[in-house]
């Protein structure tokens, strides 16, 4: 059995306004995750391109082949996906609180297709969502603050 895998699966979240170091302590994981020489058992993921860059990750998009509406593409995820997705213990997603329902939702879906354990939100990985619902709500489509959003996630994992 491998000792960094914890279980059961943790979803925490990180929120703060602009500058309180929500960066800086995914940066400082992972520097830890590379001291430890476990540089892919962390996933960064953003909605915006910038935002990715800053937590050296990709868009979800751009992560999960997700058209621009959040839905899933027509292909199935590649064997090269699935095997990068299969090392990752830690999904850290920012700026939760500008993703609407239907991204995080086919985020999720393309995450449970690509492992084993389908019937757990990410596919059973540990998950860290990271932002500010204070500040500006998802562009289009419902925020998942709302009752069908992540606290409905929240409540079947439960």
């Amino acid at each position: 059995m491998d000792p960094y895998d914890i279980k059961p699966q943790l979803i925490d979240y990180l929120g703060g306004e602009a500058g309180t170091g929500k960066s800086t302590v995914v940066e400082a994981l992972l520097v830890l995750a590379r001291c430890w020489g476990r540089e892919g058992s962390i996933e960064t993921l953003a909605f915006t391109g910038a935002a990715a860059t800053n937590i050296h990750g990709k868009t979800i998009h751009s992560a999960r082949n997700l058209k621009r509406n959040g839905a899933e593409s027509n292909s199935s995820p590649s064997a090269e996906m699935k095997c990068r997705y299969s090392l990752v213990k830690l999904v850290i997603v920012d700026e939760i609180s500008i993703t609407n329902q239907a991204l995080l939702g086919g985020l999720d879906n393309v995450s449970r297709s690509m492992t084993t354990k389908s019937s757990k939100f990410m596919g059973d990985k540990h998950v860290l969502l990271i932002g500010d619902f204070l500040q500006l709500p998802p562009v289009g489509g419902y925020p998942c603050t709302c009752k069908t959003g992540l606290s409905f996630y929240l409540k079947i994992l439960n």
